[in-house]
């Protein structure tokens, strides 16, 4: 599988974005994404209870850092030959939507009153 840009699937990461220190709303976000996105795969049919299973097993894949190529091959028994496609996908959401999400989010949360000398000015 080719990824936009032309990399391949294996040369592939899913850069910074998701790791071990993501917070449970964000994380909750995130399944909730891949979950819908699952649940709009043609010729893909998993349940509502697999699907949100599914998305929490590809969470916390992304949550141990693990590649693109292995996760693809991981779900690859539930998705067959749609898994690649599925991983294109969430590596490209991952730098692109969810990026700007997560960065939006957090510039929505108040910021701390600066204490202080300096803060007197």
């Amino acid at each position: 599988e080719v990824l936009e840009g032309g990399r391949d699937l294996k040369e592939a990461t899913f850069g910074d974005s998701v790791d071990s220190n993501i917070s449970d709303e964000e994380r909750a976000l995130l399944r909730k994404d891949i979950a819908k996105k699952l649940g709009r795969m043609p010729g893909v049919s998993i349940e509502g209870s697999t699907r949100k299973e599914l998305a929490e097993f590809v969470v916390c894949m992304l949550m141990a850092r693990k590649p693109p190529a292995e996760v693809s091959y991981e779900l690859s028994g539930f998705l067959k030959d749609r898994a690649p496609g599925f991983v294109r996908w969430l590596v490209e959401h991952l730098r692109g939507d969810w990026l700007r999400g997560r960065r939006a989010r957090a510039g929505a949360t108040p910021k701390a009153t600066p204490t202080g000398p300096k803060a007197k000015k």
